[in-house]
């Protein structure tokens, strides 16, 4: 079962566009992408129950362009002093390298972009619950074990 970010209290909601907002002054031109990757590991050995595990991953890529000079920086840390941390790290990387630039970058360069990515998958593995995923992996593991010599 996932749990939604939403509904872990451990793990606060993250709004792109507040974020950009608290980053937007620190360039001439910045923009965020943010990934969140929820990783759900399940395992049985001889047919028990051996792994249930929810990983969830966090952060976010700055790009900053100042003085034509494009840069990136990136974070796990989605406070308000990390946000701007990396801001201010992909601002100073620019300006740095920006007496060298081959190509003088401006928004122009940088449309806006938006998507997600969905598997091609056949069935969802969230609409089972946890009890249904455990007995399937069980029956895998029973008739994966076709000698008594596999251990």
């Amino acid at each position: 079962m996932t749990v939604p970010l939403a509904l872990n209290p451990d793990i606060p909601d993250f709004d792109p566009l507040s974020a950009l907002n608290l980053i937007r002054a620190a360039a001439d031109w910045i923009s965020l992408r943010y990934v969140r990757e929820d990783t759900h590991r399940r395992g049985v050995r001889n047919p028990r129950p051996e792994q249930n595990a929810v990983d969830i991953e966090r952060g976010v890529m700055i790009e900053a362009i100042v003085d034509g000079q494009l840069a990136y920086a990136a974070t796990s840390d989605l406070s308000d002093a990390g946000l701007r941390a990396a801001a201010r790290r992909a601002a100073e990387l620019a300006r740095a390298s920006a007496s060298a630039k081959v190509f003088a970058y401006s928004e122009a360069q940088r449309p806006k972009a938006q998507g997600q990515y969905h598997s091609p998958r056949l069935a969802s593995l969230d609409a089972a619950s946890l009890a249904e995923f455990t007995t399937h992996l069980i029956e895998a593991s029973q008739r994966l074990k076709v000698s008594d010599r596999i251990v």
